[in-house]
Order: structure tokens, then C-alpha cells, then sequence
């Protein structure tokens, strides 16, 4: 029956088959960097009949989403199909090379250079190579990109890359730029002052400052930055700046404080603070910082493995939370992710002695991997500080609690507070 169906309609069908990566393409959690067997609606409808293959290979704006797996002939032939079939429409190209490549420097710059001849009409550029030279920078160096929205370069191994030059000529609808161990040269990128997401991981220490581009962006209102930082660097005022990822590499009790004092971002709503512990914490929140964050309304602390720093043998002490006001008193939204100090950072935010925060509303706990002991004590502080605050007449925000233990039972019902167990187990 299908192949009766209108050329409009077989058109609609592939256009349809393609939101899901379309969606993805455009994502910025996207994990385009490993080959996926994502479903390619223009290309098996292409397959089925001649009919078919007129008309959908005659539909330009089906081919617009190209990639490749450079170390693979075959996918590099398939890339240049769609080039080429696309004609004149915007174009999203994924370039990808895998750890285990072998391939040839020589042939893999032929390869990276198939594009050159499409920069005018390039909307989304993803590449993610085992190895830039200088050589590499050749064909991107003092080209120009349009139409160009949407940037990543990623260095998948370890050793950091060369520093990158692209697209000096101008990329004037740049919003989206990422760039993962690689060095780039901001003195050359005129285009910074359209960026609105900037992504600097595994970023070369530019000391020291922070990088220069940061600075060089205007209009950016999101910013994940994993570097070195120096605490005599100068401060940066970034006005419009909304979300602030950092990434925290150093154990230092005031190192995260000295960390958060480089920013100026008066319309910051949401900070979220990667390599964290509990210590840090609570320095912070004992502290006056250099400027003010009036607009936070959401604070994330991540640490991605179990901490054990609160062991009591490591050298590293808490010290209670005794600020009043409150440090960042506009906050709605408190997440911990294995943090260490979780009992004392409980006792401190929620206790019924805890500074009031009449506007944080929820509150979440992820325990990963935490023995069962340990998740205990943590629900039965959190049933004392609700029993405490309830008979006070305090409002209490509401809290979830993440936890890897198997069985856990009617704590839900015991705690006093707006509470949630989920299990991740």
C-alpha cells in the first residue's frame, strides 16, 4: 500500500522519521562523539523502490543531516551523497574519528577538507578528532561561516590539542560554541560577540586569567567552564550570564569561595558547583563574597563518586553554617550529589538552629553507592529536623532523597517533612 502513497506524502513520511535526530542535533547534552545506530529515514526510504529514490533523493531538504566515521571510506563516500544532494539547503555535518583509529594524518586532513566547499551553508559543525595539528587549521583558518550557528571541536585523547583558529573571516549567527581540550585562539574569533553558550572543558590554564574569551561574549547566558583557576585572576562582569557550571579540581576549604569571587553575574539563576565537598560548603556559605548573586534561585553540588573525606582520619574538618542572613537568601532549589559532611550539611540547612530560608523550597539528596548505614543516619537526621522545625511552626521545603540501599521502609511516613525515597538501585 505504501508504495501508492503520493511523492508529498512519502516526503512527509522521511521529514517525520528525521525530528528525533534532528532534535538531537541541536542538543547540548547530544553524545554525538560515539557512532549511534540512530534510524535514517531519507536513506532506507531511498532503498526501497525507484520511485521512492526520485523522489525523496529529489528532495534536497531530506540531506541535511550528514555525518561520518572518518576512518571508514564507506561512511566518507555517504557523506559526500548527502553533500551533494542537499544542493543549496543548510547543511549539520558530525565528523567523528574513534579511539582505536589508525588512520593516516594525510588522509584524514583529505578527508576533514570535503567540507571546505560547504562552509557558506553550514548551520551545526560537530567534530571530534584523535589528533588537530597545525595542518588541520588550514581549511577552517580564514574561512567564513555564515550561516553558522552551532560549534563543537572535541579532542577525544588525553594530551592537550593544539591551539584552534577558526572561521576568521566571520561567523556572525554563532550561538552555540563548545570546545574540549583543545586551546582556542580568541584573538582570532571575531564572531564571540553573538555567543550565548559557551563550553570551555578540559580547558589549557591560561593563567592568569581566566580565558580570554569569556570576557569577549556580551551576550552569553550560559557558561561551563573546567579549567584552573587562580584566585588573584580578575574578577569578570558577564551582565547577562543565567547558568554557571564550574568545575572545582582543588580540595582547598576556600578554594570554591575564591572560585565563585572571579564572577560578576548579577542575572545568574542557576549555579552548579562540579567537584565539590562538603567542607567547601559550608566555607561558602559562611562567607561574604566579593559580588552578590540577587537572582539565584537554583545551587547544584556534584561529586561524581563517593567522598570519603569526612572520614576523620584525612585532615579535613567542617565547620558549621552560622550565617544569618542567609548567603544567597533568593534560593529555591538545593541539590547535593555525594557530598561528604551530608549529616552536618542537613543539620545546618534544615535544622531547627539552620539560618531560615523561607524561600527554598525543595531540597535533593543523592547518595550513590553510600552503605546502608549511612543513609540511615542521613534519614534520621532528616526526621529530627523535621520533627524540630514542624512543632516550630516553621514552612519546610520539600526534600527527595536518592539512594542506591535495596530496601528502605516507612521513612516516608516518619520524617515530618514534605519527603521522598527513591531508590536508583
Amino acid at each position: 500500500m505504501i508504495f501508492r502513497l503520493p511523492n508529498e506524502l512519502l516526503m512527509g513520511i522521511a521529514a517525520a522519521g528525521q525530528e528525533e535526530r534532528i532534535a538531537e542535533t541541536f542538543s547540548p547534552r547530544s553524545r554525538w562523539q560515539t557512532p549511534s545506530a540512530t534510524f535514517k529515514s531519507e536513506w532506507t526510504m531511498s532503498q526501497l523502490s525507484r520511485r521512492f529514490r526520485a523522489a525523496i533523493v529529489g528532495a534536497p531538504n531530506l540531506w541535511t543531516l550528514a555525518e561520518a566515521e572518518l576512518e571508514h571510506q564507506g561512511s566518507v563516500e555517504v557523506l559526500k551523497l548527502y553533500l551533494e544532494r542537499s544542493q543549496a539547503c543548510k547543511v549539520s555535518i558530525t565528523l567523528r574519528e574513534s579511539q582505536t583509529s589508525d588512520l593516516e594524518y594525510d588522509h584524514l586532513l583529505d578527508r576533514i577538507s570535503l567540507i571546505a566547499a560547504h562552509f557558506n551553508r553550514i548551520q551545526v559543525l560537530r567534530i571530534a578528532l584523535t589528533e588537530w595539528k597545525q595542518s588541520l587549521s588550514t581549511p577552517f583558518r580564514k574561512a567564513a561561516a555564515p550561516h553558522l550557528e552551532h560549534l563543537e571541536i572535541i579532542n577525544i585523547y588525553n594530551e592537550v590539542g593544539d591551539t584552534v583558529e577558526m572561521f576568521s573571516s566571520g561567523a556572525p549567527k554563532l550561538k552555540f560554541l563548545k570546545v574540549d581540550h583543545f586551546r582556542l585562539d580568541s584573538f582570532a574569533t571575531p564572531w564571540t560577540v553573538s555567543l550565548t553558550h559557551l563550553e570551555l572543558l578540559r580547558y589549557p590554564v591560561e593563567l592568569p586569567n581566566l580565558p580570554a574569551i569569556i570576557s569577549q561574549c556580551p551576550q552569553l547566558v550560559h557558561l561551563h567552564l573546567d579549567t584552573h583557576f587562580c584566585s588573584s585572576s580578575a574578577q569578570v562582569r558577564i551582565p547577562t550570564l543565567e547558568f554557571l557550571h564550574v568545575m572545582i579540581p582543588e580540595e582547598d576549604a576556600d578554594y570554591l569561595v575564591a572560585v565563585l569571587n572571579l564572577f560578576n553575574t548579577p542575572a545568574l539563576t542557576e549555579l552548579k558547583i562540579e567537584g565539590s565537598h562538603g567542607d567547601q560548603i559550608a566555607v561558602l556559605f559562611n562567607s561574604t563574597l566579593h559580588t552578590s548573586f540577587p537572582a539565584l534561585t537554583s545551587l547544584f553540588f556534584l561529586y561524581k563518586s563517593v567522598c570519603a573525606c569526612d572520614g576523620g582520619n584525612l585532615g579535613f574538618s567542617y565547620h558549621p553554617i552560622t550565617q544569618s542572613p542567609p548567603l544567597f537568601s533568593t534560593l529555591t532549589s538545593l541539590t547535593l550529589v555525594n557530598q561528604c559532611f551530608v549529616r552536618n550539611l542537613i543539620r545546618d540547612i534544615l535544622g531547627p538552629d539552620a539560618p531560615q530560608r523561607p524561600s527554598l523550597n525543595n531540597v535533593t539528596l543523592y547518595l550513590k553507592e553510600n552503605p546502608e548505614m549511612v543513609v540511615q543516619n542521613v534519614c534520621i537526621d532528616l526526621e529530627e529536623a523535621g520533627k524540630a522545625r514542624r512543632e516550630r511552626g516553621d514552612v519546610l521545603p520539600r526534600v527527595q532523597l536518592f539512594h542506591t540501599v535495596s530496601a528502605f521502609h516507612n521513612w516516608n511516613d516518619r520524617v515530618g517533612l514534605d519527603f521522598e525515597m527513591i531508590s536508583i538501585w
